[in-house]
Formats: C-alpha cells, structure tokens, sequence
C-alpha cells in the first residue's frame, strides 16, 4: 500500500470561457470540480495505474466535505480524514480560450488555453490539530510499503509535519518521498527522504544559489544527492529531468506529446517513481517510466489523470542519458 499524505488539498474548479474580460460578466462554457493538491493528484494517477494507493487528506468545513466526498465518488478513492476545525480552501482556475476535444476524440484533441488561477490562502491548523495528522499517519504505517509527502502546507504551523513523518517512516522502515517547497522543503530535506523531488526554483533554495544553465542543474542534482537522498530526481519543464542516485546520474528526454495542460505533470511523475520503487524496479527503468507517465498526463485537462495505454505507448520514446 503506497500512501499519500497532504496537508494543504482544494476544492480545485475549472471555468471554462471562451475570453477573460475584466469587469463583465461572462458565462461560462463548463465547469469542472475535483479534489486539489498535490497528494491527491499523485493517488489518483496510481490508482489509474493499477497500485494500492490510499489518501491521508487534511480537511475542514464544507470545502473539507466536498474534497472527501470528490475523493470516494468521483475517484473511487477511500481517504483517512484528519479533521480541522477551519474550512479547507479553494482554487478557481479560470481557463480562457480553451477548446475540449469532441466526444471520442483521443487525448491531447482540443486546443489549450491561457489559464489564470485564484487561490485562497490555507487554513490555519493547531499545533493539537497537526498532532493529531501525525498520529493518523502513523496509525497506518504498518499497512505502508511506501509513504509520499506532496505538496504545499497550509500555514506555517505545520512546516515541521513532513520532517516529523519522514523521521516517523524511518523508525517503522518505511520509504518516503518529498515533494514540497519553501520552509517545509528546506526542513523536510534535511529529514534525507529517500526520495527527494524538486524543480530548478526549489533547488536554489535549498543549495542557496541560481542554476543558470543545464550543467548546474546537473551539479545541484549531485549536491542534493549526497546530503543524504537515495534518489533526487530535478524537473526541467519541456526538457524532462534529472536524476542521481548511488548507481549514477541520468538526464530523462521527455517524448513529444501536444501538452493540453502541463498542470501536474510533476505529481504523476513523482507517481511513476513511486509505482517503480515499490514495484523494485532497476533506477534507470522506474526513471523511464515517470517520465512516460508524466508525458501522458500532459494529454489531459484535470491533474492527476493519465491512461495507461498512453503510458504504454509513450515509455519507449523516452530517452535516458548518463551524465
């Protein structure tokens, strides 16, 4: 069982329009609703694929209601609610000029669109309310083969919670991977992950300076590895990413794909990763397969979505370098 912990989900909505006007009134074409944050989007991708995932989901108020009742009828998803007083937020991504592809047109169809989101500040949790999270989680660890740490924190309060569970996961042997930033990266870094996941602002953070170009990048992702980190991978973008464990260093060339939205792209690879550890999977293999999975979420217009048979089309076409 792979469990997914996050601290900071959304009620995350969708407008469809066909142009932003500021100061009109504009109706919308449609409108789509799912569970946010980043956690989530990891679970729904491994449950798309086939693995044992459940959700720990921190949650309050109406909006903390709806995230779980999103999570069981429309994901098929059964989630353990740690419960806080204050209402969960929301985000409204207000997606402009998009065309949705016609009805059995195959994924990537349409035409993307210029997306501009709105996104109300987390709750803020008490310290009794984050111990409570704490002993959640570690109520299921004996059930986990694997444990991810994704995404933001909803209020400073919290920036300690995933350095406690990595340290937590430690003592019960259990593997885990992070995938935060600011304050709770900087901590939960040096709680060593196994699995450490970053993109090029979250590595200058934690090594302190810019990484102006490719073989910086290609530095930080050593640096970051041998403070501790079985595995760092360091997401580019379009240009893939970058990997170094003991067994070496690896730049992953992303196959072409027609991005219909790139918005959690970086949480279905960290789902790939995972998928790969707990299936014992040779490095340079599980790499390949993240970024094929990541690739094929490139295709969809709600986070956390990937076909299989997209991933199977798209992993040979993914490169992998020494470096």
């Amino acid at each position: 069982m792979i469990l997914t912990v996050t601290l900071n989900p959304c009620v995350d909505r969708t407008i469809v329009i066909d142009r932003l006007r500021v100061g009109e009134i504009i109706r919308a074409r449609r409108s789509d609703t799912i569970a946010g944050g980043k956690g989530n989007n990891v679970a729904r991708v491994l449950k798309a694929l086939g693995a044992p995932v459940q959700p720990v989901v921190l949650a309050g108020g109406e909006t903390g209601q709806l995230i779980i009742r999103l999570l069981r009828e429309r994901d098929g998803l059964e989630p353990v609610v740690s419960p806080i007083r204050e209402a969960s937020r929301e985000v409204v991504t207000v997606l402009a000029g998009a065309r949705q592809p016609d009805a059995g047109a195959p994924a990537g169809a349409g035409a993307p669109g210029i997306q501009t989101a709105y996104v109300e500040p987390g709750p803020l949790v008490t310290p009794e309310e984050a111990a409570s999270l704490v002993q959640v989680v570690a109520a299921r660890l004996a059930e986990a083969d694997l444990l991810v740490l994704s995404g933001s924190v909803p209020c400073p309060a919290m920036n300690d919670t995933y350095a406690r569970l990595i340290g937590l996961a430690r003592d019960r042997g259990v593997r885990t991977i992070l995938d935060t930033r600011d304050e709770a990266l900087r901590l939960g870094s040096a709680a060593r992950p196994d699995v450490l996941n970053c993109n090029r602002a979250e590595a200058e953070l934690l090594l302190g300076h810019a990484l102006a170009d490719l073989p910086s990048a290609r530095n930080a992702v050593r640096a970051l590895q041998s403070r501790g980190p079985t595995l760092v991978t360091l997401t580019l973008g379009p240009e893939g990413f970058l990997a170094c464990s003991a067994e070496g260093c690896w730049r992953l060339n992303p196959p072409p794909v027609k991005v219909v939205n790139p918005v959690g792209a970086g949480d279905a690879l960290v789902a790939g990763v995972a998928l790969g550890l707990v299936r014992g999977w040779p490095v340079p293999e599980l790499l390949r397969y993240a970024q094929a999975v990541a690739a094929a979420s490139l295709r969809h217009w709600e986070a956390g979505t990937v076909a299989p048979e997209d991933v199977a089309v798209l992993l040979p076409q993914v490169s992998l370098e020494n470096f």
